[in-house]
């Protein structure tokens, strides 16, 4: 029988004892802010606070887990870009209501291309995508 999992928590009944974290990152989310950083010592319940956290506020969000990378000797743009597609089309997926709204404040960014409800981000040498662009245009849907 299992008793603990290590794997990062997303219901708040599986976090434990980080009542006061928890509070403090949720004041964080209503009242906005530039930047809000959760730091501590490995394996200590960061990124289960982040997950129940976001969860919590029903806010859309985008969780990006670069951890798949950490084999690769040299990460790579394209390696980067593949972990940005995946979890804006998990995003879209999981929040269709969003998902149309959002796909018309992305089709207008360089290397952006849109198939129904799916966005694909291109990395190649001739065609990618600008990054300054994507994330100000997220932005602008954010503040929308």
């Amino acid at each position: 029988m299992l008793l603990f999992s290590p794997e990062p928590k997303e219901r708040r009944e599986d976090l434990f004892d980080r009542d006061e974290e928890l509070r403090s990152f949720q004041r964080f989310l209503e009242v906005g802010g530039p930047i809000c950083l959760i730091l501590g010592l490995r394996r200590t319940g960061k990124s289960s606070l982040l997950k129940v956290g976001l969860r919590l506020s029903n806010l859309p969000h985008v969780v990006l887990d670069l951890r798949v990378l950490e084999e690769k000797a040299r990460v790579s743009y394209g390696d980067f870009i593949r972990v940005l597609n995946e979890a804006f089309n998990k995003l879209l997926s999981e929040r269709k209501a969003l998902a149309k709204h959002l796909i018309d404040f992305l089709k207008v960014v360089d290397g952006v291309e849109v198939s129904g409800l799916r966005v694909y981000f291109k990395w190649g040498r001739r065609e990618r995508l600008s990054l300054a662009s994507f994330f100000e245009r997220v932005n602008d849907f954010a503040e929308s």
